[in-house]
């Protein structure tokens, strides 16, 4: 598994649960997923729905800031994983 170290720019995935009972949260993924964390902060949450309009996923580049939390830039291009 390839290691990510702080400062350098990598893909992942936003995504919204597509069914849920309990609490909203966002899960956000690297493609191997040895970048995984779920989000479900209230003000996070409202803000990825903001810019995922009707989408339920996208995908954004990012990177790992020195304290390693993840980072989100610029919305990338539809990958196909």
């Amino acid at each position: 598994m390839k290691t990510i170290k702080p400062g350098v720019s990598f893909v992942v995935k936003v995504q919204l649960p597509l069914a849920t009972n309990g609490p909203e949260s966002v899960l956000i993924y690297n493609k191997n997923r040895s970048i995984e964390h779920v989000e479900d902060g209230t003000e996070t949450v409202a803000a990825v729905r903001t810019v995922l309009g009707d989408s339920k996923k996208a995908y954004f580049y990012a990177n790992l800031n020195k304290d390693k939390y993840i980072i989100l830039g610029e919305r990338a291009p539809d990958q196909n994983w």
